[in-house]
């Protein structure tokens, strides 16, 4: 099931997102993450629009926006990768929006290839970032 976020999961949501974050970007030292979590739990979360997948009672993946029609970004529980929660939360996204944009680091090879599968494609590459890794700009067209 797809819901929006309600206000009081910001603590179960950064928690994944940490757990996410360092498991798909290992070249970015895992303490990179853990320094922005507060403010993903406090700002991030707080400002954008959220949507969980959840199953059996439990937050299995979510999609933010940031901005009407940019993805901050799409986190899937490890152990629930590849099962489709991803594809679902992408779904209701191009339902939402005829164009969708979002950034995703250029090593992040099993992330590039799963929006190339939804029809993603790079539109610019930019420099890096505070990570010092660069990044693809990907937009969906309906």
């Amino acid at each position: 099931m797809i819901r929006l976020a309600k206000g009081t999961e910001g603590r179960e949501l950064t928690y994944l997102w940490l757990n996410v974050s360092i498991f798909s970007h290992p070249f970015i030292r895992a303490g990179f993450w853990q320094q922005r979590a507060n403010a993903v739990e406090h700002n991030y979360l707080r400002t954008s629009v959220t949507y969980v997948a959840e199953e059996e009672g439990e937050i299995v993946g979510f999609i933010s926006f940031v901005r009407k029609g940019f993805i901050g970004g799409i986190f899937v529980a490890q152990k629930q990768q590849g099962k489709g929660i991803g594809t679902l939360l992408l779904a209701l996204a191009k339902k939402m929006f005829a164009t969708l944009e979002l950034d995703v680091y250029v090593k992040n090879k099993a992330a590039l290839a799963f929006y190339k599968q939804q029809n993603f494609v790079p539109v610019m590459v930019y420099a890096g970032d505070e990570t010092g890794e660069d990044s693809f700009r990907m937009r969906w067209d309906r």
